[in-house]
């Protein structure tokens, strides 16, 4: 998510680390792990927004990535 990777750069991670672990990349597992680690950035930095101000815009823009990610829809 935070790299912005394509799906192609997205599988060739996902085969390193699995090289590396030793064991295949669950495919299951990042699927629903996909939207818990989008759910819990977007949380994260709506509440920072709140409590920040001189940060609120960057985080504001964070928090519309993360909903837009959230969604499905491609990030433009």
């Amino acid at each position: 998510m935070e790299l912005g990777l394509s799906a192609d750069e997205q599988a060739r991670l996902i085969a390193v680390v699995g090289a590396a672990a030793g064991r295949l990349v669950d495919p299951a597992l990042l699927a629903f792990l996909r939207p818990c680690y989008l759910a819990f950035q977007l949380g994260r930095h709506a509440l920072a927004a709140t409590h920040d101000v001189a940060e609120a815009p960057r985080l504001a823009a964070a928090v519309r990535r993360y909903t837009v990610l959230l969604a499905g829809r491609p990030v433009a």
